[in-house]
């Protein structure tokens, strides 16, 4: 299980006056390590993930880890080709600005960059608030499918982004925007180095 550092819990539980909670001053985040983000998926994970987001996909798996600059974790770059022409990718990413500190997310990309579908690996966000970002809780994730991280600003709306928040949970918001960014830049760091099939 994951161990957690206690946290000293103000007066009122935590509230920042909207209803949603913030991060106490003693929770260092990264505290965890970053190998703790998820566990690590098997291919045969990552290959089902790919048919759900590519209707059934059956060709080859490339795996590809991309250590973005100014990141210390690097994300996992599922390539998925067909006769060896790339027809997507699954990208296992994370984000540290959750409210907890970290959650992981997968995210399908189309060849040119598209998101297809998001799927959360590992979260412990707020129920009922920050856990929306799942979305078999609610709708929010629904609003990135079909858009390219290339020309859909991928911050919420009251930072000047396109991004409907979840009601008072923007931290969570936030880290969802963060993780999805994340996923694509390292999607277009494989497709530029032309590393797709090495």
């Amino acid at each position: 299980g994951r161990h957690r550092l206690d946290r000293v819990r103000p007066a009122d539980g935590g509230r920042n006056g909207r209803g949603e909670r913030q991060k106490s001053p003693h929770y260092r985040k990264g505290r965890l390590g970053r190998h703790l983000h998820t566990p690590r998926l098997h291919t045969n994970q990552s290959a089902a993930f790919l048919q759900q987001v590519l209707h059934g996909f059956k060709g080859d798996i490339k795996e590809r880890k991309v250590l973005l600059k100014g990141d210390k974790d690097s994300v996992t770059v599922y390539i998925a080709l067909q006769k060896d022409s790339l027809i997507g990718a699954a990208v296992e990413t994370y984000t540290d600005l959750a409210f907890d500190g970290t959650f992981s997310i997968m995210v399908g990309f189309d060849p040119i960059g598209n998101i297809i579908e998001t799927e959360v690996l590992q979260a412990n966000e707020t129920p009922g608030l920050g856990d929306k970002i799942d979305k078999k809780k609610s709708d929010f994730p629904l609003q990135f499918v079909g858009k390219n991280p290339a020309n859909f600003k991928l911050q919420v709306k009251k930072d000047g982004g396109e991004v409907d928040a979840i009601t008072a949970a923007t931290i969570s918001s936030r880290a969802f925007c963060d993780a999805i960014q994340r996923a694509s830049n390292a999607f277009l760091t494989i497709k530029e180095d032309g590393n797709e099939q090495n």
